[in-house]
């Protein structure tokens, strides 16, 4: 049976962005039970990011008992 999968040097041109350009640095930030830790990580984040260069934040939650900061609502509607 022939294999019918793409050679990975094929792009993929999903862009769940739609009308907005792909980002070109994604964040991924694990969380469990950290709102503190992850206050500070997004604080970072945000101070030291290269100006110009188009960003995504992934915050990860893993299974946390508490509520996420609000701050994560707001940094899911921003961009670079």
């Amino acid at each position: 049976m022939a294999d019918s999968r793409k050679p990975c040097s094929e792009k993929v041109k999903w862009n769940p962005y739609r009308n907005r350009p792909l980002p070109t640095l994604s964040y991924c930030v694990v969380n469990t039970n950290g709102r503190e830790f992850l206050l500070a990580c997004l604080a970072a984040i945000e101070r030291t990011h290269p100006a110009g260069v188009e960003r995504e934040i992934l915050v990860l939650d893993n299974a946390s008992t508490t509520a996420p900061p609000p701050r994560c609502g707001r940094l899911a509607t921003t961009s670079a």
